[in-house]
C-alpha cells in the first residue's frame, strides 16, 4: 500500500474520457501483490483493476513476482514510470524503480520532498503532495510526453556516471577515512 497501487482505479478513472479511452495512454502495472495481509488496500483495488479492458490497463505479476528479465522488460516498454509512494515514508528511502527509470530515460512522478524527488533531473519528470496533485502531475508529463522524455534522455547518462558503483564506493572510502 505504501507504493500508492491503491491510487491506480482512481487515476485512471480521472483520465480515462481524455487520455485512456482515446488510446493517448495505456497503463502497464505491475501488479503482484504477495502480502495482500500487508497490502490490503492493494489487494482491495485488484478485482477493479482487472475489470479495464487489457487494451487500456495490462497486469503483470498477477499470479506470482515478476521475474528480474521480466520486470526490466516492463520498465523498458514504459514511456513515463509513475511512484505515487507513500510521502511520508519515502521521504528518505530510496528506490530501484526509480534508478533503473533515470538510468533508462524514463520521464518520473514522484513524491515532492523526497529522495527520489531530488534525483529527478531537471525538466526529466513530476512531483506531487497528494493524489489531486498527482492526477495534475501524470496530466503535464502526458501533455509534454516528448519534451519530458527527451530531457530525460539527454540527462541518463550523466545520471549514470554520477551513480556509478566505482564513483559511490569512493564516496564511501573518503567518508570512512
Amino acid at each position: 500500500d505504501e507504493k500508492g497501487f491503491p491510487w491506480m482505479p482512481e487515476l485512471i478513472d480521472q483520465l480515462m474520457e481524455d487520455y485512456v479511452r482515446p488510446g493517448r495512454v495505456r497503463f502497464l502495472l505491475q501488479a503482484n501483490v504477495s502480502a495482500p495481509q500487508y497490502n490490503p488496500l492493494s489487494a482491495k483495488v485488484l478485482d477493479k483493476l482487472k475489470s479495464y479492458s487489457p487494451e487500456q490497463v495490462e497486469l503483470f505479476g498477477l499470479d506470482a513476482p515478476l521475474s528480474p528479465d521480466d520486470y526490466y522488460a516492463l520498465v523498458s516498454r514504459a514511456d513515463v514510470v509513475l511512484l505515487p509512494y507513500d510521502r511520508n515514508r519515502y521521504r528518505a528511502f530510496s528506490s530501484g524503480t526509480l534508478a533503473e527509470a533515470i538510468a533508462g530515460g524514463r520521464p518520473v512522478v514522484v513524491p515532492a520532498s523526497s529522495w527520489m524527488s531530488s534525483q529527478i533531473p531537471l525538466g526529466a519528470g513530476e512531483t506531487f503532495h497528494d493524489f489531486e496533485s498527482f492526477v495534475e502531475a501524470v496530466r503535464r508529463v502526458v501533455d509534454d510526453c516528448d519534451d519530458y522524455r527527451s530531457k530525460a534522455e539527454t540527462c541518463r547518462a550523466a545520471w549514470v556516471a554520477r551513480h556509478a558503483p566505482d564513483r559511490v564506493a569512493r564516496r564511501v572510502a573518503r567518508l570512512a577515512a
